[in-house]
């Protein structure tokens, strides 16, 4: 009997070890901790099929690498992020396909470009710029310069092309001053800033805690800008129309999500 527990124990053990090992050979070596920003990046592909090579969590929330996809359930009042460690980058175009779980309506669901690397006391990333939508149908834009400072470029503003509970397409075309948002297609937002010339890229939520909530990630994806990068037609009329309610209105929320 004594015999038969020794060796359950010693069968446990090897099990842990190997289970721990094709974990980190998964996910990549972590990023070293250096002063300097790596250099800028030509873009990546990143499928998730059997590895997150390249990526690394922000912070102190961990992702987890799954079949086809990354995710993480965060931690009640606390931000979670992924960022792409090996590159920063200056002017681009970035997607992802995302989806957060209906069991939060309101948190922000976030795409973020030309980040710097503090991080808050929520976990919260700083500096650069935020892109973020809820399951209620909804995103906003922001400006994040430091934890708790952060400046609205467009406020929390519905959009109707937003599947709630699903898998939603981000993403940003970055050149220069300007700054092109989308939504599973759709041409969202514009607006103009420089205070944030280049700087790292990554993916992220804000978490309430609440029962049965999941963050996801099937691809991201970034290449340099080009030529064929410009983008033709116009932000739709509608849309428009509503983007200037919202920043004609009071705020009804901040990079955290929407909290009336």
């Amino acid at each position: 009997m004594k015999t038969s527990r020794v060796v359950f124990a010693f069968v446990l053990v090897v099990l842990f070890l190997f289970t721990s090992l094709g974990s980190v050979s998964a996910l990549g070596n972590p990023p070293s901790e250096q002063q300097a920003l790596p250099p800028e990046g030509p873009g990546f592909t990143s499928q998730f099929n059997g590895d997150m090579i390249g990526w690394w969590q922000k912070g102190v929330i961990q992702f987890f690498l799954m079949d086809g996809y990354i995710y993480a359930d965060g931690k009640k009042a606390m931000w979670a992020q992924t960022y792409r460690f090996d590159n920063i980058f200056s002017n681009f175009v970035y997607e992802a396909k995302i989806k957060r779980s209906k069991g939060d309506l309101y948190s922000a669901n976030t795409m973020f470009i030309r980040m710097g690397s503090s991080v808050g006391g929520q976990n919260e990333w700083t500096p650069g710029y935020y892109f973020e939508y809820t399951n209620d149908q909804h995103f906003s834009i922001w400006k994040v310069t430091a934890p708790g400072v952060a400046v609205s470029l467009q406020p929390w503003t519905y959009n109707k092309n937003i599947k709630s509970g699903e898998w939603n397409k981000l993403k940003i075309i970055a050149n220069g001053v300007t700054l092109k948002f989308f939504i599973n297609g759709y041409w969202v937002a514009t607006v103009k800033d420089a205070v944030y010339s280049k700087g790292f890229v990554g993916l992220g939520f804000y978490d309430q805690g609440l029962t049965g909530d999941r963050y996801k990630v099937d691809w991201a994806k970034l290449h340099e800008i080009c030529a064929a990068d410009e983008t033709t037609g116009a932000i739709s009329a509608e849309q428009q129309s509503l983007n200037d309610a919202a920043n004609a209105a009071a705020p009804i929320g901040n990079i955290n999500g929407i909290f009336r």
